[in-house]
Formats: C-alpha cells, structure tokens, sequence
C-alpha cells in the first residue's frame, strides 16, 4: 500500500528543483523509486509484466499475438490484449507528458503525481472492497 510513497514524494521533490540541478542527481532517485514500485506491481491478471519501462511488454505482446494468430493458441488472447493495452497506455502517456512539458517545463512531473495518487487511492478501496486490506489493527 505505501509502495508508491516514494516515488510520489520523489516526484513532489523533483517537481520544486530548479532546472539547474543536474539530471545525475534527479535520475538515480526516480529510478529507486521506480525500482520499489516495479517490484511492487510485477504481475496482471497472473502475468508478469513491468511498469517502469515497456520493452519487455512490447515483445511479450508481440509473441502472444503470434501465437494466438499462427500458434492457433486461443489462450493467448487475453495475454495480448494486456500486454498490447499495457504498451499503448505507456506510449500514450509519454507523448501527452512531452506535449504538457512544453507548456509546465519541470512542474509536468506533479501530474504524474496526480494520477499515481488517484490510482493509489483507487487500488486501496479494492483491496478494503475485497477485504485483502485491513484498516483495524
């Protein structure tokens, strides 16, 4: 549940520096908590996959497609659609983060803060909804 704390305080940091801060200190902060949140979100729907980069769900996409239209492997329907979806969703998002960066420069950042906190508070309901996650301790 607090897996995603990091990085939106990383993100609220980088947010606030000026852009004279050199790229090598913003970096390897960003990149641990994106370590702490890909560890911690590894799998949908049973499958592996990652959140962080999306090589790896491009060709995992590509492969159950082949297999689902030349295998005749019908199972790897499913599989396709999310890794399809998955790396769609990421292209999607690091065009409209480019085009905002044009108009809020560094502050760009603080709307992926945004989003990750409703996702955040979203996945918490689910959990609660599920009874997974118990509040009354």
């Amino acid at each position: 549940m607090l897996c995603l704390f990091p990085i939106l305080a990383i993100c609220i940091i980088v947010g606030f520096l000026p852009k004279s801060v050199p790229n090598y200190y913003v970096v390897p902060a960003i990149a641990f908590g994106l370590a702490i949140q890909n560890a911690s979100f590894s799998k949908i729907e049973g499958m592996g996959y990652n959140n962080a980069f999306t090589t790896g769900n491009l060709k995992k996409s590509v492969v159950a497609w082949s297999a689902f239209f030349f295998g005749e492997d019908k199972s790897k329907h499913t599989a396709a659609v999310n890794y399809m979806m998955l790396t769609i969703s990421f292209a999607i998002g690091a065009i409209i983060s480019a085009l905002l960066q044009k108009v809020f420069i560094l502050k760009t950042i603080w709307i992926a803060v945004i989003f990750l906190t409703i996702i955040n508070l979203i996945y918490i309901a689910a959990l609660k909804r599920n009874k997974k996650l118990n509040f009354e301790k």
